[in-house]
């Protein structure tokens, strides 16, 4: 019984490197593949692997990369700093810039800790004489008994990796502090309206009214700019959800049909020799060149899944859908003049005049009632509002 089991772990210990390395070629295999997916791909699907080049706000774009199968890297490394803050934002930056470091200091520190204790590991060791093959001729157990001073050797190199790296977190730290001191004093950042504007949370129902509130605020520097109270708007998002959507569908079929005006135009002219023209989208545009029986309709009713299939009254589309966004325009309009019909949350929006006043506000005790207001935050981006 104890043969067979020294025996086994024999043969473990043997097979060992040749499992490694089976895995290790796998990996690679794999890493390879997806590798060469993805440079293929990219060069396709630029909306996806490249949206910044030619979407969005021409201030946050960026020059597209190298074509090339491998151009790409280099010159996404070389990138400056301050084109990745400005294009993807601090956080952004921050986090590609953990991957970064953390990547490079753990793989040079793999190789140095190689470097020096694979041979102390390794020469004079036990060997096969203790039964040690493969992979664990590079273990701290094939250290020989004569050479037990070798023991020493992973202490202090541990002592040394931990104090290496938290000398890493400490100057990573002090380089997150002055970045984030010097974007808070740009005069970029300092002109956007969320760096003087904090959202208050938590607000006791005798506080929630913005005569109360500018009496607690306005003691900052600089005073208070505006406060807007929160409110529950009820079905009012809904209303704006739905129009957006009326208006893509409504685009969307007005597009097909100058398309289908185009076409017929183009024919006409063609065989009277004459230059195309532009096709304006108006009805009687529509009216001339799409017959009433070839213009889009729908149905309607109370019920939209039976009065779209054959219960419903039978509608023109364009003509439902523009009677529809105006009346959803005139709702919308009239619920923004009257804001006090709508409920107050227990939150609001406070804007200063000077950026200090924000930042003490955050941090300072604004309510006698423990735990009252808090938490509080600043620089909160329109599109995060929810």
């Amino acid at each position: 019984m104890a043969s067979n089991t020294t025996s086994a772990v024999k043969s473990a210990q043997g097979s060992s490197l040749s499992q490694f390395l089976t895995t290790l070629v796998t990996a690679a295999a794999i890493a390879v593949l997806e590798i060469t997916i993805f440079i293929i791909i990219r060069r396709m699907f630029k909306r996806i692997y490249a949206p910044k080049t030619y979407l969005g706000d021409e201030k946050r774009r960026v020059e597209p990369l190298p074509n090339s199968l491998f151009g790409w890297l280099p010159a996404l490394l070389r990138m400056p700093q301050e084109d990745l803050i400005r294009t993807s934002g601090f956080d952004a930056y921050f986090f590609a810039r953990y991957i970064y470091v953390h990547g490079l200091f753990f793989l040079s520190s793999f190789v140095l800790l190689a470097i020096i204790l694979f041979p102390i590991y390794t020469v004079d060791g036990k060997g096969e004489s203790y039964g040690k093959k493969g992979l664990d001729l590079l273990t701290f157990g094939n250290i020989s008994p004569r050479h037990s001073s070798r023991y020493a050797a992973p202490l202090v190199l541990a002592y040394i990796f931990v104090g290496a790296f938290l000398y890493l977190l400490y100057a990573e730290m002090k380089t997150f502090v002055e970045k984030r001191q010097a974007l808070l004093r740009s005069s970029a950042y300092q002109s956007r309206a969320s760096a003087t504007t904090i959202l208050v949370t938590g607000i006791p129902k005798s506080y929630m009214s913005q005569a109360v509130l500018l009496r607690i605020f306005d003691q900052f520097p600089g005073e208070v700019r505006y406060i807007w109270l929160n409110r529950n708007l009820e079905d009012l998002p809904d209303k704006a959800d739905k129009r957006t959507k009326f208006v893509e569908k409504l685009e969307t079929i007005e597009c097909k049909l100058i398309k289908a005006a185009l076409k017929k135009e183009a024919k006409r002219q063609k065989n009277a020799n004459m230059n195309v023209h532009s096709i304006e989208n108006d009805e009687g545009i529509f009216d001339k060149y799409i017959p009433e029986t070839k213009r889009p309709t729908m149905k309607i009713g109370s019920i939209p899944v039976l009065s779209s299939l054959c219960f419903g009254k039978k509608v023109d589309t364009i003509t439902y859908y523009k009677e529809a966004i105006s009346q959803l325009n005139t709702d919308i309009e009239r619920a923004k003049l009257t804001p006090q019909n709508y409920a107050v949350l227990n939150s609001a929006f406070i804007q200063f005049n000077q950026q200090i006043a924000a930042h003490m506000a955050v941090q300072s005790v604004a309510a006698s009632v423990p735990l009252a207001m808090t938490p509080r935050y600043i620089d909160v981006k329109p599109a995060n509002i929810v």
